[in-house]
């Protein structure tokens, strides 16, 4: 399930939508119903065409909350399969002669483009986009002046929403899979033997991404975007969605609550929190919320993508929070833990940023810097706030300039260990900006093909070499999971997670990315260009070992780039 907290000083709310959204789907269904089945005499009684499409819209809208709230993609096509029907039948064409219907057809134009972003159509995006940047100018002087910028803003957000997946290598995928969410075949296909006595699942997660100038289209940031879905089976898996009855007989062909053909052969999704630009004290309640209801060998996860070590405005103030000052006391303190594990990221920082660098990530904007000190601490997310969270299983991954401070979490555990994939410190500037491109580190987790070929400076690869790219990479993926099951480190908790398949994909991805920056002739002299974890990966899954140079000679071997690895290749 997902819960999408737009506003984070509401997130408590998240319970009681389920609710709602349940009767207002029943109304709008029985609406729907009365409708089709007295669609002539309410027409000859004056019922517009608009008005029937306002009722198939809120449907769609629902359909979208709904998938927001469950993870399932066969909603989100529902949702796509109204507003498509509502597009094609133009039902908001034929009374545009007021402002109040203008501002129905551009709000059902900008929620109709968020569904085909998510759904990867993006000829449709590209298509919806022109007309609703035609239909603005055409009717901005029914528009007020807040209104028109505002809309002008929704344009720009999209254009550069686009453009950042433009950038992205192309690939010819035979089943037109959705790029970031998984393939059902990572259940249905082989699998490897069970890895642990007491295995791990994951199911809370929460994601929140605060970079104030990264693209975003709505409150949906890039990295975000990439990581939720990453979170997600792309269980259409080639199934298409109708629904009939728009112009008059049938009802939708999915109801809330009723199963879906196929979903008992894919595990559930696990529930998704979305928090966009909370402050330290939001987050951290909704942090509460989701481990409030962990179950036994549950895991909870938490991205976090956000500035660290540029964070404006002044350091806040130094304190030890109630229950923490037994980790001052033990090997220097949880602070000077902090500064050792940040050494390698402090050293690309300039002296002047170096003085005032924290073991926090800044949430916030650069306008916080004329308010109050008290404000600002809420901006300021410290290493030691996520140490309660520690008596349940945590699995924390920060995308983030200071990521290393949070290396300090492992070893202050309050119960089970923590597990943590830290970001390298900065990244090559020809990637380019993280803010109009989203994270690098982000897109190896949740697309590691397209990062794969993005760093390596593939273009594009045809339908022949992307499925051998994609068969190749899930057999070596197979082969580092055995080899970490294997390991002789017994205690290692990354065993404990291989039996989640989301989290056996984000350990063997981050084994990718990693094992890329080490082995690229050009970032393997630069450490901050090197994803860290914590606690280490068990020496048989080290960059130098024998498994990981196979794959990556594998890998460069299909894609045609050995020459860019320091990999000793076999001349056979």
């Amino acid at each position: 399930e997902t819960v999408f907290f737009s506003n984070p000083n509401h997130n408590r709310l998240g319970i009681m939508d389920a609710t709602i959204s349940n009767q207002a789907f029943n109304i709008y269904s029985k609406l729907w119903a009365y409708q089709q089945k007295y669609r002539s005499h309410l027409t000859e009684a004056g019922l517009k065409r608009w008005e029937i499409g306002e009722v198939a819209s809120k449907i769609g809208q629902l359909y979208y909350t709904y998938y927001l709230r469950t993870s399932e993609i066969h909603f989100l096509a529902e949702a796509f399969t109204f507003y498509n029907a509502i597009y094609t039948r133009e039902y908001f064409r034929d009374s545009l002669d007021s402002t109040p219907l203008v501002i129905k057809l551009l709000r059902f134009y900008a929620r109709f483009i968020l569904v085909c972003i998510l759904l990867s159509r993006q000829q449709m995006v590209v298509q919806l986009h022109s007309e609703l940047r035609s239909m603005i100018e055409d009717y901005m002087h029914m528009l007020q002046a807040q209104e028109a910028r505002e809309w002008r803003l929704v344009l720009r957000e999209i254009q550069s929403f686009q453009h950042a997946n433009e950038l992205l290598p192309t690939m010819e995928d035979p089943y037109g899979a959705i790029a970031f969410r998984l393939s059902p075949n990572l259940v249905s296909g082989p699998q490897p033997a069970a890895f642990s006595t007491e295995p791990l699942h994951l199911q809370e997660a929460v994601i929140t991404s605060y970079y104030t100038d990264q693209v975003k289209f709505s409150e949906l940031p890039l990295d975000a975007f990439r990581m939720m879905q990453a979170l997600e089976f792309d269980s259409l898996n080639g199934t298409s969605t109708r629904v009939s009855g728009l112009e008059g007989t049938d009802s939708p062909t999915h109801v809330l609550g009723e199963s879906l053909e196929d979903d008992t052969v894919v595990p559930a999704n696990p529930q998704k929190y979305l928090v966009y630009r909370p402050g330290a004290r939001e987050l951290l309640a909704v942090l509460a919320t989701a481990c409030e209801g962990l179950q036994d060998r549950a895991v909870l996860l938490l991205y976090l993508s956000a500035n660290g070590t540029s964070a404006p405005g002044p350091p806040p103030p130094e304190r030890s929070p109630r229950g923490f000052s037994d980790l001052d006391q033990v090997s220097g303190g949880l602070q000077d833990k902090v500064r050792l594990a940040s050494t390698g990221a402090a050293s690309a920082v300039p002296a002047a940023e170096r003085k005032g660098f924290r073991d926090a990530v800044f949430l916030g904007t650069s306008s916080a810097q004329g308010k109050r000190r008290q404000a600002q601490s809420d901006q300021y997310l410290h290493v030691s706030d996520l140490v309660p969270l520690t008596r349940k299983s945590i699995f924390l991954i920060v995308d983030s300039d200071n990521s290393a401070a949070f290396g300090a979490l492992c070893g202050n555990e309050r119960g089970d260990p923590a597990m943590c994939l830290l970001s390298p410190a900065s990244q090559p500037q020809e990637f380019g900006r993280p803010e109009r491109m989203g994270r690098l580190f982000t897109l190896f987790l949740s697309s590691p093909l397209i990062a794969l070929c993005y760093v390596l400076g593939v273009g594009h690869l045809t339908r022949d070499t992307f499925t051998l790219l994609k068969r190749t990479t899930a057999s070596i993926f197979r082969k580092w999971a055995d080899a970490l099951r294997s390991t002789t480190q017994t205690q290692s908790p990354w065993t404990r997670v291989l039996d989640d398949v989301f989290l056996r994909q984000l350990v063997m991805r981050y084994l990718l990315c990693k094992a890329v920056f080490t082995l690229h002739g050009d970032y393997s002299a630069v450490p901050e260009y090197q994803p860290q974890c914590c606690p280490p990966m068990p020496p048989e899954l080290a960059p130098d070992s024998g498994i990981i140079l196979q794959g990556i000679q594998q890998i460069s071997v299909v894609v045609g780039k050995r020459h860019l690895f320091k990999v000793a290749y076999d001349s056979s």
